[in-house]
Parts: structure tokens; sequence; C-alpha cells
């Protein structure tokens, strides 16, 4: 069983992927495979940070922009998360593509990093989904966790 924590300010969307991710009946129909998670949500970069302290996770879905902080307060929780639980798989979902803006932001925060041309293409293409994605943005969630979710992927 999968342990997800969603972090995203908006509760319709945070409810959305707990309920999907968990509740998978439907996936039959659509040609998935039916994983079992277990979804926990925080609103909050501060209630993400507090509940990443106290549970391991295999992925942490974040929104790229979340209202308590930060213009790009995901691009914090992101990176944090990835230091603090090394194994889990952390993912930016978000309506916002990955522009020159994120890229910037990435890189502000990444300026010591030996390799930060690789590592911002990598993390655009690796772990970064967007909402406005072709198709519906489960369905894409859904690809990136069995994606990273495989050890030879």
């Amino acid at each position: 069983m999968k342990k997800i924590l969603v972090v995203d300010d908006e509760a319709q969307t945070r409810d959305y992927l707990k309920k999907y991710l968990e509740n998978q009946s439907f996936l039959k129909v659509k040609g998935y495979e039916k994983a079992e998670y277990v979804v926990s949500t925080a609103s909050t970069k501060e209630e993400a940070e507090e509940i990443i302290r106290q549970e391991l996770f295999d992925f942490i879905l974040i929104d790229l922009r979340l209202n308590d902080s930060s213009e790009f307060g995901g691009i914090e929780v992101f990176l944090w998360a990835r230091n603090i639980q090394p194994n889990a798989k952390a993912i930016i979902v978000s309506a916002y593509p990955f522009s020159d803006q994120v890229m910037e932001e990435f890189a502000n925060r990444l300026k010591n990093e030996s390799d930060l041309v690789n590592l911002l293409s990598e993390i655009e293409q690796k772990y970064y989904v967007s909402k406005v994605s072709e198709g519906n943005v489960l369905f894409t969630v859904l690809d990136k966790l069995k994606e990273l979710g495989n050890p030879d992927g």
C-alpha cells in the first residue's frame, strides 16, 4: 500500500485527488490497474511540513502556488520534502506551465547545485505535472505515480 500526501490550498482539488486516488473502481473502464493508496492532505506549507515530519510517504503531490506562503510556496515544500524524505517522490501538480518564471524560482533556490541545468531539466520532465495537460489531470497523475513507482523508470 502506497502513502500519498496531497498539498493544495484549494479544497476542491485536495478532495478530488484524495477521493479518486483512494477509490479507484473507475479505473477498470480506462484500462488502468488498481493500486492501493492511502491519501493524507494538507492545505498549507506549514501543515505539509508538520505532516512530512511525522509520517513517511511514497509520493508527495504539491501545488506550485500555495496561498499561505510566497508566490511559489510549492517549490519550497518540494525541495524541503526531497531533503527530509529522500525516498519519497515529490511531484509538483500545477495549473501553471513550467515557464521561465518557474525555472527562475527553482534556480534561485538551487543556485548552489553543481549541475543546475540538468537538475532543472529533470524536475521539469520527471516531477512536474500540469493540471491543464491534455486529458484528465487524475490520469496524468496516475501515469506519473506509476512511472516514478517503477524502479526501472
